[in-house]
């Protein structure tokens, strides 16, 4: 069974949220175990903000293979992300699929997930409620921001 975030090491967990709108204002989390630091010594969020429009040199497939580029140092970042484009369904043969379409990125908050930051765990929930699916604003989140550079150094440390 997968685990609840989209990145693990052996002290850190990431959980990715990409939104593409004019203003992203809210996350939306799909289930009660995605924010849950519960056994993960540090939880970071990512927000990735895009913007959509017409333009083939920033598409999916260019996006992929500039990460696949910064990752190839990084084995263990490299293998994590090969296998997240595999479990949401990225397959190399779909990239013609994706051609059509470009993103451009606006910006990148990172998050330290902690007590008081705004989420629902397992344990808040009562008995017979689960798979629970809300969204988050990101000025709520702001209190828990985190600079890149901590980011990085978080990561760093776990290879």
């Amino acid at each position: 069974m997968g685990k609840a975030q989209d990145f693990h090491f052996p002290h850190c967990a990431i959980e990715v949220k990409t939104t593409v709108t004019q203003q992203p204002e809210r996350l939306t989390i799909s289930n009660e175990q995605q924010l849950d630091d519960s056994g993960i010594e540090t939880l970071l969020l990512l927000h990735l903000a895009f913007d959509i429009h017409s333009n083939e040199d920033e598409t999916l497939p260019s996006l992929v293979e500039s990460l696949r580029s910064l990752l190839q140092d990084f084995t263990a970042a490299k293998m994590a992300f090969e296998r997240s484009l595999f479990h949401a369904g990225y397959l190399d043969i779909h990239a013609p699929l994706y051609a059509s379409t470009g993103y451009r990125h606006l910006s990148s908050s990172y998050f330290r997930v902690a007590s008081g930051f705004p989420r629902l765990v397992p344990s808040d929930l009562v008995t017979g409620i689960s798979h629970v699916r809300y969204a988050i604003s990101l000025n709520a989140c702001r209190p828990f921001a985190i600079a890149e550079s901590e980011a990085l150094k978080i990561l760093n440390s776990q290879e």
